[in-house]
């Protein structure tokens, strides 16, 4: 439980800068759009899949991953302007999301930590290792 625990603060800790959660949402939704890709010829033909709880399972752990990684990025986000996590709250108010995508972040030192980097890594960008 606490390497869950760990991963779940380092995954929200930090900042991310307009560049970088534009290139993360991208990354994610070409992701999100690969899975429905490879899985929708099963759900419309009636294949043998039709029905199977283990693809309901599994699709129900990486629409939770997903949205776990989507909202601590916008939590990042957040945390560029000074804001607590809390701000990312934005996403579900109409054009929230391109507040957050749009205004540019603080450039000095606050409390969440320094500037972010302009150099892209996904992973270490998306999942913040």
């Amino acid at each position: 439980m606490t390497w869950l625990k760990q991963n779940l603060k380092r995954l929200y800790s930090g900042r991310l800068n307009r560049k970088n959660l534009f290139i993360s949402m991208v990354f994610l939704l070409v992701l999100l759009l690969t899975m429905i890709f490879i899985l929708d010829p099963f759900w419309r033909t009636g294949g043998i899949l039709d029905g199977n709880i283990l693809l309901n399972i599994f699709l129900g752990i990486f629409l939770t991953l997903f949205y776990i990684v989507y909202f601590s990025m916008f939590a990042r986000r957040a945390h560029d302007f000074g804001w607590s996590a809390w701000g990312a709250l934005l996403i579900f108010v109409p054009f929230g999301i391109l507040y957050l995508l749009f205004k540019k972040g603080n450039d000095k030192l606050n409390k969440y930590g320094d500037i972010s980097e302009n150099k892209f890594k996904y992973f270490k960008t998306v999942l913040n290792k």
